[in-house]
């Protein structure tokens, strides 16, 4: 999952250069909410699922880390 959200993230043209990443705050990188939604829509395409508005949430990508464990709960409930 995390190669997933650093390509997208590359993808969309914001590269992120840490040895330590999963402790990274992705809003340091993601500053506006153009970089937001577009970086959301190529989550959910690269995943092939659609978020549920309670997800899309800016302060939900505090951390890769948090990001991560969100999106394998949501992709398990979806699974169930």
């Amino acid at each position: 999952m995390k190669e997933i959200i650093l390509k997208v993230l590359t993808d969309i043209g914001i590269y992120i250069e840490y040895e330590d990443i999963d402790n990274v705050d992705i809003r340091n990188y993601i500053t506006d909410s153009i970089e937001f939604v577009s970086f959301i829509i190529a989550i959910e395409t690269e995943l092939g699922i659609e978020l549920p508005d309670q997800v899309l949430l800016y302060e939900n990508i505090s951390s890769l880390t948090g990001f991560i464990s969100l999106l394998e709960t949501f992709r398990e409930d979806l699974l169930l």
